[in-house]
């Protein structure tokens, strides 16, 4: 339907790089959604696609049962922007951002909470896009006043066909561990903590 053919088509060009770089055979120019289906029920993980647009932006939720459900986003690629630039000058200042946790939780999630596993240890997959991946979605703020990381367990992944070769890759026993990105801030320790996890896993 067309709810499938939007999520493949939102798939396509997600992360080249990264799947080239992860695996040696030329690139698929496309994922199905039963590729897509299968990630999810294998892993029993509840995915969840953001898809910003110029003038409109949507969230795809992928179950573990593989129904998809699909919502719209009132807010543009720019308004967001702005939106995550004040959260990046307030977490900067060391200011009180709880405010604009609260504001993006209910733009980015309040949408879709009814379709998030009500179990607390099930995984919960975010795929962002543009300036979503500067979003810290664990500490997004309930009307409760909670984290969303106190409700669910979260992972996330630049674009499922990504996630479904790193997936393979860990069953293999292999890890690519990454740290310190160019461009941005500088992010503290980072080049020491990514040093960290990778001497857990010697390479062979």
């Amino acid at each position: 339907g067309r709810l499938e053919a939007a999520l493949e088509h939102s798939e396509r060009g997600r992360a080249r790089a990264l799947v080239e770089m992860l695996e040696s055979a030329p690139l698929e120019t496309t994922t199905s959604i039963d590729e897509l289906r299968e990630v999810a029920h294998r892993n029993r993980m509840t995915i969840v696609e953001y898809v910003v647009g110029e003038r409109a932006s949507s969230v795809i939720v992928l179950e573990p049962s593989g129904r998809l459900h699909a919502h719209s986003l009132a807010l543009t690629a720019a308004e967001l922007g702005r939106e995550v630039e004040a959260l990046r000058q307030t977490l900067s200042a060391a200011q009180d951002a709880r405010p604009l946790l609260s504001k993006l939780y209910r733009e980015l999630v309040t949408p879709i909470e009814t379709l998030l596993p009500a179990d607390p240890e099930q995984l919960v997959t975010i795929v962002p896009h543009q300036s979503l991946f500067l979003v810290p979605f664990a500490c997004l703020l309930d009307d409760s006043g909670r984290y969303l990381i106190q409700s669910h367990t979260l992972s996330y992944a630049p674009a499922l066909r990504a996630l479904r070769l790193v997936t393979r890759r860990r069953e293999s026993g292999k890890v690519l561990v990454v740290g310190e990105p160019s461009g941005g801030s500088p992010l503290p320790s980072a080049r020491d903590e990514a040093v960290a996890i990778a001497q857990l896993f010697p390479a062979k």
